[in-house]
């Protein structure tokens, strides 16, 4: 059987309170009703697809704060269903496994342990289901033809000392208890490069010089890199910002997943605080400038973080805001230059 398929310029604006949150009831509810409905609860009313929705609607609005946030989000995402298509098992939305994957990932990088195996499950069950293979060994399928469980491939470079990291048993112990799918012929691979008009923003950048209305980061980097085999970009980005006017100093970590998406090119971005936006990105014809433009919502401001390249070395970085009463009437909210990251030698 065949599987198939700104940087720390705009930290400011999102910026939660620092106080302590406790766990969100609903992302627990929501968590709880999906480990019920794996145990065939009959009296669990949602399905999977409407857990899913609301999730995703949750993490909008900003409901993930806490490590038990993320990974009662990461739980149900992961479940996200699958189809036949012709003879072939695809994903409805694989994409949702990769987000599964990142909020697993920082929910057990805080200490909550329980996130761990899933940081491992989400990243296979991604994988599985765009690329055909896995990375740890925790995801099976039923084989059409047999009815038997199969370990979808798995990659044999990864070490068995990380498979323990995450919870995963050995390899050799998981092939005794499965087969292991036959590796198929895959295609050609493209000669293109999907990310070739991405080439002056990818690497490390540091903080050059900056101004706007919330003032000047103290410090900041960020990266741009592709990851997944070249499926999607990585953008990880920290920024600090000084006490100042009475107000405490500032520590902030985003992440923002860049994908293509029928036919188009969309950006997840996520941060420290549960903030989640959703980009459309397009890329300018004289292949210069990036922008990053935030989808329209009833009663909500609208983002646009723009990249233009200006040497090899320099970008320059605007961020605008319109009001949510004027969608498309843009403010500049912060202008800055960030410089490429020098290797030592």
């Amino acid at each position: 059987m065949k599987l198939c398929c700104v940087g720390f310029v705009i930290a400011f604006v999102l910026q939660a309170a620092p106080e302590l949150l406790g766990q969100n009831p609903e992302l627990k509810m929501l968590a709880e009703e999906d480990q019920a409905a794996r145990l065939g609860n009959s009296h669990v009313a949602r399905t999977d697809e409407d857990r899913i929705k609301l999730v995703l609607e949750l993490l909008a609005r900003d409901a993930a704060r806490t490590p038990e946030d993320k990974f009662n989000a990461a739980l149900v995402l992961q479940h996200t269903g699958l189809d036949f298509c012709g003879k072939r098992l695809v994903s409805k939305s694989p994409y949702d496994y990769l987000l599964a994957h990142y909020l697993a990932k920082q929910s057990y990088e805080a200490g909550y342990d329980k996130a761990r195996v899933l940081v491992a499950a989400s990243i296979d069950r991604y994988l599985s289901f765009t690329e055909g293979h896995q990375r740890y060994g925790t995801n099976r399928v039923y084989n059409q033809k047999t009815g038997k469980e199969e370990l979808v491939p798995i990659d044999r470079d990864v070490p068995d000392s990380e498979r323990a990291k995450y919870g995963v048993p050995p390899l050799a112990q998981l092939l005794r208890a499965y087969p292991e799918q036959r590796t198929q012929d895959k295609a050609p691979a493209a000669d293109a490069d999907p990310w070739s008009d991405w080439k002056f923003l990818l690497g490390e950048w540091t903080l050059g010089e900056g101004a706007g209305v919330p003032g000047r980061a103290s410090a900041g980097y960020f990266s741009l890199m592709p990851d997944m085999g070249g499926k999607v970009l990585l953008r990880k980005n920290h920024s600090e910002y000084a006490a100042a006017n009475g107000k405490p100093a500032i520590i902030h970590d985003d992440l923002m997943i860049v994908f293509s998406e029928a036919g188009g090119t969309e950006a997840l971005y996520n941060d420290s605080e549960g903030h989640v936006i959703h980009y459309n990105v397009s890329v300018s014809a004289d292949k210069k400038q990036i922008t990053f433009l935030s989808e329209q919502t009833t009663g909500e401001a609208r983002y646009r973080l723009t990249y233009e390249d200006v040497n090899q070395d320099t970008v320059r970085v605007v961020f605008e805001i319109a009001p949510p009463d004027k969608p498309d009437q843009f403010s500049k909210y912060v202008e800055g230059i960030v410089r490429r990251k020098k290797v030592s030698r």
